[in-house]
């Protein structure tokens, strides 16, 4: 009896060393989760500091009802019911392990897939902050779909400054503020501009092009002509036959064509123009529209607000075309008339509503039928941004006319690309002059010392995003506000 007794002790004595040596490795597999970040210190943060005890309440809460267990299991051996023994044994063992599986669940997620990232995220934030700071030069990798390949020129150092994720409203306008200082900053050194303009827009999917909708890879209409200027001149003059007489367009004797591109934009009628705003919450407003209107309750991807400088961007593209006619032997009209586009640009910001300049910049216009042929243009063979002739057709940053009550509303102002872009031969035909694409072009392959930044990208976690979104009702920011007509004042009154 006496070595039974012993031999059931050292039994006990082993399941209790082994869950004591699996409670260590799970406290070590925990602890190394939580520093996945690569944050230090972050155990030792307050937050987790404070309420640790909570977070191991469930693991000692398992331990001690094993731990009766095996009291319970020793009085049923002391009484020789050893089967029932056995089975308590096994029950036992089958919760414990149930519960520290599930806890196990719980702790990871709340601590690598919580919603907001309170806590954890300032950290990261704040060490992100101080990497970027300490003006540390990292290379970005190669895109050969955006960059030609066995491209000769120096290799650059891109100091082009990734923006993280924003998870609050709170971030969100830190973040803009930073960035926007940058810009201006990048306008006084390089331009000499105390406090230059910024332009926003906001896009309800942060994996959308920077295109306009005349060049977006859904758009088939355009398929039918040879040109998209041909294109463009269709939808203008029907748009122009049934908008004449609106409410909109009451007094049509000031409207250049600029202005009704602008109208047709603003309504949603595909043209080269691609929307911009100077309010900041206008762009915040279009990256979040279906979550305030309540379209939508929760977002599909992740959201993008971008901030631009029109005076850096324009001063960079004169920099670019110049530097590609100087090594391109084209003739072409279209081409020779889009490279002047770019002489004395220094980060100026043409008006192309003004009647003096609708010849000059045609291409951005309604096209001009001396640069056509009644052969199909493009679609035969891929390109890619290399410091050619395909420079000259680089989008530009334009001023216009705010005479529609809609684009005042909106601080509406436009990015005009070039009509005559030749087209891709890949499905996506235009997206090699998304702007994103042109940056990454300035800072990879041009030798410019003095580059600036014109373009940064704050993206909004779709998680935070109806959160953002009620704040910015709760602000004001409605559809009404937006778009002024009484229809939508009435919507929001029923």
């Amino acid at each position: 009896m006496r070595q039974e007794a012993e031999e059931w002790f050292g039994y006990f004595q082993k399941c209790k060393n082994f869950y004591q040596d699996q409670f260590g490795l799970y406290n070590k597999l925990f602890r190394e989760i939580t520093e996945l970040s690569g944050v230090e210190g972050r155990i030792g943060h307050h937050e987790i500091k404070e309420n640790s005890a909570n977070y191991f309440q469930k693991y000692r809460e398992a331990y001690h009802n094993f731990a009766q267990a095996l009291r319970e299991i020793e009085r049923l051996c002391g009484q020789g019911k050893e089967t029932e023994a056995l089975q308590l044994c096994a029950d036992a063992e089958d919760v414990l392990h149930e519960i520290l599986f599930k806890e196990n669940i719980r702790l990871i997620n709340h601590f690598q897939k919580q919603d907001t990232l309170t806590e954890l995220h300032g950290i990261n934030q704040r060490h992100n902050k101080e990497k970027e700071e300490s003006n540390i030069e990292y290379t970005y990798p190669e895109f050969p779909s955006i960059f030609k390949e066995g491209y000769e020129g120096k290799k650059i150092i891109s100091q082009i400054v990734r923006v993280p994720a924003v998870y609050r409203l709170k971030e969100f306008l830190e973040v803009i503020n930073s960035v926007s200082q940058k810009l201006e900053q990048g306008c006084q050194q390089l331009l000499g501009k105390e406090g230059g303009v910024l332009w926003y827009r906001g896009q309800r999917d942060s994996n959308f092009n920077l295109l306009p909708g005349i060049m977006r890879k859904n758009n088939l209409g355009r398929k039918d002509f040879n040109y998209l200027s041909q294109y463009q001149r269709y939808l203008f003059e029907e748009f122009k036959y049934r908008a004449d007489g609106a409410p909109e367009v009451m007094d049509r004797s000031y409207y250049s064509i600029s202005d009704y591109l602008g109208l047709m934009q603003h309504y949603q009628v595909s043209t080269n123009l691609m929307d911009w705003s100077e309010d900041a919450f206008t762009g915040l407003y279009f990256a979040l529209e279906q979550l305030i209107t309540k379209e939508k309750d929760t977002a599909d991807a992740d959201a993008a607000i971008y901030v631009f400088s029109p005076y850096l961007y324009n001063d960079a593209r004169r920099y670019m075309i110049e530097m590609a006619a100087k090594s391109t032997p084209c003739t072409e009209p279209v081409y020779k008339a889009s490279v002047k586009t770019a002489e004395g640009m220094d980060g100026l910001i043409p008006n192309i509503a003004a009647s003096y300049n609708n010849k000059v910049y045609d291409m951005f216009l309604m096209g001009n039928l001396d640069y056509e042929s009644d052969n199909c243009y493009g679609y035969s063979r891929e390109l890619a941004l290399d410091g050619k002739e395909e420079m000259a057709y680089l989008p530009l940053a334009v001023h216009t006319s705010r005479l529609n009550p809609r684009i005042r509303s909106q601080s509406g102002i436009f990015v005009a690309y070039n009509l005559y872009v030749e087209p891709s031969s890949i499905i996506d035909a235009y997206s090699y002059m998304d702007l994103e694409n042109v940056q990454e072009y300035y800072f990879e392959k041009c030798e410019r010392e003095d580059k600036e930044q014109f373009l940064y990208k704050v993206i909004i976690e779709k998680k935070a995003a109806k959160e953002i979104a009620e704040c910015l009702v709760r602000m004001g920011i409605s559809k009404e506000r937006i778009y002024p007509e009484l229809s939508n004042i009435g919507q929001r009154i029923r």
